[in-house]
């Protein structure tokens, strides 16, 4: 289509020519053209003003103009209406003819003189709506075709020489100015992708395929994340617990008579929060006070004979009981559990354990303090070389789905523990922020800044990791 320009200029020097007297365009018809076209500001009524001024010039039936965008045509005016107003099939015929004349790079008529080389098969399907004569031509600029002309006239026999003149030197003469108007009316990425276009048009065929730029792109932007450095983070699993817990145990043998706090609830210090059966203690209270009674009762008899054995076995097993009663005492005292410190249950739910036994020293509640928390990170072996003491970490948790708690790494331990399944250290960290949304029993993410790599090494570190270890198993 490039060369549609060079056969059109051609047509029109060969013709300049052959014309006679008759034959050389009127310069008042062609000014009177090019005013009614530029007096328009926009494309598309530029357009329509140029298509009816050449229709009323050269007494054609209609002209129709088509944009060539991206080797799409489209009609975009005819005469006494816009392309809107033709109806489908004949939107298509008119494209077809202007397609015509723009890949045979010609000024195409039909019917074709006789002798005539060109194809004109859909300027002649035009041509049978009114038994008429149709002409096609190229416009275009800078070598470059941007639009296309089709005129339609009555009766087919007419010499159509002056007017066909006449429409390529209007052609010629008004294309740059449809290309400014048209350049002007598209968007920022249309004119980006004309400028690209421009400026790599006389480039290697190479260079111009979209795949090569994409590589090139693409290499780039493996060069940069190779080179430049990003903040490295590594990820663990993290939980929330209290500074100081405090576990509250069975102080021995019984029965769990009944429950007052649930996990969750906040409790003062020496809050009940659970009672044990005291009956069997009582019982056994009121039996040691009788014995004690007893024995106070004989070793005053005894002393009354003067009998001093007597006197002092049953002293001897009064102080025994009297023993006996105090341990109850206690006990009974025990029977109560009673909240260390002021803070909230974190753990425990003993619904399911009133009223069936339980055994000396067996958990049964775990106080913490609402005020003071500590983070447990869970942090994989892997990852363990890189953190240390004082990093600063950053905690999300789906209870703050859209903040990030920051902390700071107070201690590693010495050993790892496994859980889930997995090999972990717990490093403890210490909250920089106080936020009343913070509940121990919380688990969340965790991710420690422990330093700046480039980002193709961060991607690829396990992956090498995995390699050399593999590598290494497996090497004699």
């Amino acid at each position: 289509m490039n060369q549609a320009v060079q056969a059109a200029q051609k047509s029109v020097d060969s013709g300049e020519s052959k014309r006679n007297a008759n034959e050389v365009p009127d310069n008042s018809a062609l000014l009177r053209l090019q005013l009614a076209t530029m007096a328009q500001t926009e494309y598309e009524a530029a357009a329509l003003a140029f298509c009816s001024e050449l229709a009323d010039i050269t007494d054609a039936l209609r002209v129709s103009l088509g944009c060539l965008s991206r080797a799409k045509l489209d009609v975009l005016a005819a005469t006494h209406g816009e392309s809107e107003n033709l109806d489908r099939a004949l939107h298509k015929e008119i494209a077809a003819a202007m397609t015509e004349a723009i890949e045979q790079n010609c000024t195409l008529r039909a019917p074709a003189a006789p002798g005539a080389r060109q194809i004109v098969r859909a300027n002649e399907t035009l041509g049978r709506h009114h038994q008429g004569a149709v002409v096609s031509m190229p416009i275009a600029v800078h070598q470059r075709v941007i639009a296309a002309l089709t005129l339609e006239f009555a009766p087919a026999g007419r010499d159509l020489s002056a007017e066909i003149a006449l429409a390529e030197e209007a052609a010629t003469l008004l294309g740059s100015f449809f290309a400014v108007l048209r350049a002007n009316e598209r968007g920022w990425a249309a004119r980006a992708r004309d400028g690209i276009g421009a400026l790599t048009r006389n480039w290697p065929r190479l260079l111009r395929r979209p795949i090569v730029w994409l590589g090139i792109v693409s290499l780039m932007l493996l060069v940069v994340m190779a080179v430049v450095p990003l903040g490295y983070t590594v990820t663990a699993t993290a939980r929330i617990e209290g500074a100081v817990q405090r576990v509250v145990t069975a102080p021995s043998n019984g029965i769990l008579k009944l429950q007052r706090v649930r996990a969750g609830d906040p409790v003062k210090q020496g809050q009940v929060l659970a009672e044990m059966h005291d009956r069997d203690l009582l019982n056994e209270r009121a039996k040691l006070q009788l014995e004690a009674q007893q024995h106070q009762n004989a070793y005053s008899a005894a002393m009354v004979r003067s009998e001093r054995t007597s006197m002092a076995l049953h002293q001897s097993k009064l102080a025994q009981t009297r023993a006996q009663h105090d341990l109850i005492e206690q006990q009974l005292a025990q029977a109560q559990l009673l909240s260390p410190i002021d803070g909230v249950v974190v753990q425990g739910d003993l619904d399911a354990l009133v009223g069936l036994p339980i055994e000396k020293g067996q958990v049964l509640l775990t106080v913490a303090p609402s005020n003071a928390y500590r983070v447990i990170v869970e942090l994989d072996e892997r990852d363990i070389r890189a953190v240390k003491t004082g990093q600063t970490a950053w905690i999300a948790l789906p209870a703050l789905p859209w903040d990030s708690v920051p902390v700071v790494i107070e201690r590693l331990s010495p050993m790892a523990v496994v859980i889930n399944g997995r090999n972990v250290f717990e490093l403890q960290a210490r909250p920089l922020e106080n936020t009343t949304a913070l509940r121990p029993g919380l688990r969340g993410v965790a991710r420690v800044q422990v330093g700046r790599l480039p980002l193709l090494v961060i991607w690829t570190q396990r992956a090498f990791e995995r390699v050399r270890l593999s590598l290494w198993r497996w090497w004699p």
